[in-house]
């Protein structure tokens, strides 16, 4: 079977309608689980990965969050896997794919050094997904001793307007703070973040159970107030 018979004998209608809901500027949906997906991935990797990596059409968004796991679950060199990395950011449309990819790079945990240039030339990007991504590896690898203060100075930089860039930003601050508290305190009480971005990353610290009853009280009152005019 072709990749499109394999996606369209394990797609859901309901689950179609719920992800649409999820990821509402995905316009072809098929409706298939990230579970099942993954479990698709590994079975291409098995057989022909860059024989499917150098066919897939993306027409469906499960072609694309699958090509985005097929990369990231490869056996390969970390050096050989970044130019496919490349290959496959141009293509992420949606904050479903980029984080799902993200996640499947976890030879980045081990290979930070060789990661943080490309985190850094996406950071600069003006396109909002090429931010998200470089947003979403520092929340997922580089959350230590030797990155988190590198991190935060390039988390500062990311100024797009789009939802699901300001968003992202607010997660890993969020993130770096529930990890690393002494190091970002600084951080949240000096920053160019936009009110909504910094406030929303409050929110989340707030809603996590790792962080002191203390702490939340007040990391609360740091939150800035709409400004009047």
């Amino acid at each position: 079977m072709s990749i499109h018979e394999r996606l369209k004998a394990v797609q859901e209608p309901s689950y179609r309608e719920f992800t649409k809901k999820l990821i509402p500027n995905e316009p072809d949906i098929l409706g298939v689980r990230i579970p099942v997906l993954r479990q698709l991935a590994k079975e291409i990797i098995k057989d022909e990965p860059l024989t499917f990596l150098a066919e897939v059409e993306n027409r469906y968004f499960e072609e694309t969050q699958l090509e985005g796991f097929v990369i990231g679950m490869m056996k390969m060199p970390a050096e050989e896997r970044i130019p496919y990395v490349e290959a496959f950011i141009p293509k992420i449309r949606n904050w479903s794919v980029c984080d799902g990819f993200c996640s499947a790079l976890k030879d980045a945990k081990k290979n930070q050094a060789l990661y943080w240039p490309l985190v850094e030339k996406y950071a600069a990007s003006d396109k909002a997904y090429d931010q998200r991504f470089a947003a979403v590896m520092m929340l997922n690898y580089y959350i230590n001793d030797d990155y988190t203060e590198k991190s935060l100075a390039l988390l500062d930089t990311l100024k797009h307007d789009d939802y699901y860039v300001r968003m992202g930003v607010a997660w890993s601050v969020s993130m770096f703070f529930i990890r690393k508290p002494i190091e970002t305190m600084p951080y949240l009480q000096q920053n160019t973040l936009d009110d909504w971005t910094y406030n929303k990353a409050l929110s989340k610290i707030t809603e996590s159970l790792r962080v002191s009853k203390e702490t939340k009280d007040r990391i609360r009152a740091m939150k800035r107030k709409k400004k009047v005019y």
